[in-house]
């Protein structure tokens, strides 16, 4: 990890996996069905629509949180 840091390329690959990560949270998060929240919008409106976004943000956050080498091997 200390390596990964010096390096420039280490820095920004960092970055954008923070950056991903956080992302990820923030849309799962605002796809909740409650209050002014965009999720109750959307599933007023659709409620088909509604349950794709929210299954693509918990999609995201699960291959973003869970490194890529365990991802499919949680058994």
């Amino acid at each position: 990890m200390a390596l990964m840091l010096i390096s420039g390329e280490g820095v920004l690959s960092l970055a954008v996996y923070y950056w991903m990560v956080a992302n990820a949270i923030l849309g799962a998060f605002n796809m909740l069905p409650f209050g002014p929240l965009d999720g109750r919008k959307i599933k007023a409106w659709s409620e088909p629509v509604f349950w794709v976004f929210l299954t693509i943000f918990i999609g995201l956050v699960y291959l973003t949180i869970i490194p890529s080498g365990q991802a499919l091997l949680l058994g």
